[in-house]
């Protein structure tokens, strides 16, 4: 018999909710359904609720002593990206745990802190206590696509949700990376860089490719590919990544970070090195190329996508330099645009996190840093809601969460889900 938050995250797990963005897979319900059976047998009084019946969100209210108080929202996203079982050492659908690990998609990202959340509130109520603000729990769809069904869609069909909240807490923060000296660093996620996605479309003159062809649409592409990818934007550190600096040049007996834009500093991170070095500054990758039909042809376009993301306050330099990048010789749009943002670093709630994880273990470092992706925090943020990404887990030294998400042959220990439990309910409770 595995612990309940084990079973509970294999459960979601073994329930495909894909979501490739197309708007064409199985949607939410059937994990949306899930989450709010479990909720009722709580005694709570969960809703379903989206743009159609298939794109399904949960939201629950777990009464607190103090309503009057500023209230939390706790969420999580109930849809995972595609998965290749050919690509899997364990089926990603199945959910199996073997030898103390669970491995399925959506065990690190997120149905596992789904899994976390749903656990934690269980131990509240089945304890008999209750948290001082009240809880809103959001179970969200398409959270992998942008959230336009999900997130977004809440926010602009039912704001009054989110009435009288003033913090949120949701993904990709509160894990562990260890120190060779031992020493466990939690990183707590206080913002996002913002995204522009675009398609750039360059256009030439068609012919044969036997011919001489000075104005040929796919070197025009090549041409800015090279430009894009050599281009090194300068660091801006913000007020967030400045005090990770601090934090971890203390920690590690570091005289400084300046010397070398922090490359020295980034090595002691390991894989999360190279998350944490993409907040340094603003990042353009160039990521999708498609141009021709037939090898002998010289089409008149070539089409390139990049993934640009760029650090709070830096979006009117990020897209002048982006543009002077392409030239005026090509065609820009906007696939994909949203906001980076930033939350206080006084904010209470951060020694309440950091009370919770020392309860734990006791020597913890808690540090603050942007992440460089994006999660449903951009939607609730346009609320006027602080967000940060605070669902704990500790794992073994050596594990590199950061590279689990998306990744084939996703898994957490269920060990790490336990100790997030444990850390959320004493976070709950301190509230």
């Amino acid at each position: 018999m595995h612990s309940p938050v084990a079973e509970v995250a294999a459960d979601l797990i073994r329930i495909d909710t894909s979501n490739a963005g197309d708007n064409l897979g199985p949607g939410e319900l059937a994990a949306a359904e899930y989450v709010a059976r479990y909720l009722i047998d709580l005694g709570l009084n969960p809703r379903i609720t989206g743009p159609s019946k298939d794109r399904a969100s949960v939201i629950c209210k777990v009464p607190g002593t103090e309503p009057d108080a500023p209230g939390l929202l706790l969420h999580g996203h109930l849809d995972v990206v595609p998965a290749n079982p050919d690509e899997w050492e364990y089926h990603p659908f199945k959910g199996e745990i073997v030898d103390g690990v669970l491995w399925g998609r959506g065990a690190v990202d997120m149905k596992g802190q789904d899994a976390i959340i749903l656990e934690s509130i269980a131990r509240l109520i089945r304890g008999g206590k209750s948290p001082r603000p009240d809880i809103t729990l959001v179970f969200t769809a398409d959270e992998e696509a942008g959230g336009k069904f999900g997130a977004q869609w809440l926010v602009e069909n039912e704001p009054e949700v989110f009435k009288n909240i003033k913090t949120a807490i949701g993904e990709v923060g509160g894990f562990n990376l260890t120190l060779p000296s031992g020493q466990n660093v939690f990183f707590v996620q206080v913002g996002e860089k913002g995204m522009w996605w675009t398609r750039i479309k360059f256009r030439g003159t068609p012919g044969h490719g036997s011919m001489l062809n000075p104005d040929n649409a796919v070197a025009k592409l090549g041409e800015a590919v090279v430009r894009i990818n050599s281009y090194d934007f300068p660091s801006k550190i913000g007020v967030t990544t400045q005090e990770l600096i601090n934090q971890l040049t203390t920690t590690l007996g570091m005289k400084s970070a300046d010397d070398d834009d922090g490359a020295t500093l980034m090595s002691h991170l390991g894989a999360m090195g190279r998350a944490v070095g993409a907040t340094f500054k603003n990042t353009l990758t160039p990521t999708v190329v498609s141009a021709g039909e037939k090898v002998n042809v010289v089409p008149a376009e070539a089409v390139l996508e990049v993934d640009g993301r760029y650090l709070p306050g830096e979006w009117e330099s990020f897209e002048s330099a982006f543009t002077d990048l392409i030239g005026q010789d090509a065609e820009i749009t906007t696939i994909v645009r949203d906001i980076a943002y930033e939350a206080s670093l006084s904010d209470p709630i951060l020694q309440n996190m950091k009370d919770a994880v020392s309860s734990q273990v006791p020597d913890a470092i808690l540090v603050p840093y942007l992440m460089p992706g994006g999660t449903d925090g951009k939607a609730f943020t346009r609320l006027g809601i602080s967000c940060y990404g605070f669902l704990p887990m500790l794992l073994p030294a050596g594990w590199d969460a950061m590279s689990m998400f998306h990744a084939a042959n996703e898994r957490v220990p269920v060990a790490a889900l336990e100790f997030g439990v444990d850390v959320l309910s004493s976070f709950l409770e301190g509230l």
